[in-house]
């Protein structure tokens, strides 16, 4: 079977979105090419007043730049990682 050339191949676009604790998709971006997740957390959480609330992102959002907004300029925030409890996932100092 041929296949079509690589130039003409489309990928579908990597999203990051984020819900609310129902499940409730409440603001999404594209990730653009040549990065990936962690370049956007910020740009896609922004906009939201999260003090008070329980973030839970996947392990590899345990960035120092990720905890020092949610604590320091979106504070005071609980972050946890998918499948821990809810808990600071990475100590600033």
């Amino acid at each position: 079977m041929a296949r079509a050339p690589a130039a003409h191949a489309t990928r579908p676009p990597h999203l990051l979105a984020a819900m609310t604790g129902t499940g409730q998709t409440i603001s999404q971006l594209r990730v653009p090419d040549k990065t990936n997740e962690i370049t956007c957390l910020v740009a896609l959480l922004e906009p939201y007043d999260l003090a008070d609330v329980t973030v839970t992102a996947d392990a590899l959002h345990t960035q120092r730049e990720h905890s020092r907004f949610l604590m320091e300029d979106k504070g005071p925030t609980t972050c946890s990682d998918q499948g821990q409890p809810a808990r600071t996932v990475l100590k600033l100092r």
